[in-house]
């Protein structure tokens, strides 16, 4: 089954992962539409087995498994980094959790870069930049109660894979994000993409030309 559903992720060329997705209809929850939670039980699902097969990967986008809505499933990798947000974040579980219709509602000026991988990029990282801090809404897939994440209260290591996934919601690539910016402390021209076995073997190599490493 694990295989069967990572070859379920789509990949970049894919038709699907360039539109913007519709948001859930209020009134569709887990416990009133059958197909809702199907879908959202295979989004789970695929998150956990790509996990379970990599050791790494913390969300997946509906959009990635070729379904167009407003949805991502997230799972933060461990009870303790979910404490570490229970009591400011409301909604946060320590095992795998789904977000109904999540909004930026606010973006800071300020950005860092990092490398990004993506389940829809395989063995690929980008380097991109994203805003410091945002602020996000969204809703409860069981009872439709709308959350608010306060940027204040979200480390950049969350803030950046929100944006991550909520660009998913809307058609968007991490390859459509790189930033091809010089680093004081790298001489010449920075890649933008490069390959996920090259980064792991020089990972302090390319963590000089980032101002982030998850």
């Amino acid at each position: 089954m694990p295989s069967l559903l990572l070859d379920s992720i789509l990949i970049k060329g894919n038709v699907l992962l360039e539109q913007p997705s519709s948001p859930v209809s209020p009134g569709v929850l887990l416990d009133t539409s059958p197909e809702f939670a199907a879908e959202c039980a295979i989004l789970c699902r695929t998150l956990e087995a790509f996990r379970s097969s990599y050791g790494f990967g913390r969300a997946i986008a509906m959009p990635q498994i070729g379904i167009l809505r407003r949805v991502i499933a997230i799972n933060l990798g461990s009870c303790r980094e979910a404490d570490r947000y229970s009591s400011t974040l409301p909604g946060v579980s320590c095992s795998t959790f789904i977000m109904v219709n999540p909004v930026i509602t606010y973006r800071s000026d300020s950005f860092r870069t990092l490398w990004d991988d993506c389940f829809s990029l395989p063995n690929m990282m980008v380097r991109v930049q994203r805003h410091t801090e945002v602020s996000v809404e969204w809703q409860d897939a069981s009872t439709g109660e709308l959350y608010v994440w306060d940027r204040k209260d979200m480390h950049f290591d969350l803030s950046e894979l929100l944006q991550h996934e909520i660009d998913h919601l809307d058609g968007i690539l991490a390859t459509e994000r790189q930033c091809p910016l010089t680093s004081p402390s790298v001489e010449g021209p920075i890649p933008t993409v490069i390959r996920r076995d090259d980064y792991e073997a020089r990972k302090d190599h390319y963590s000089k030309m980032v101002d982030y490493v998850i």
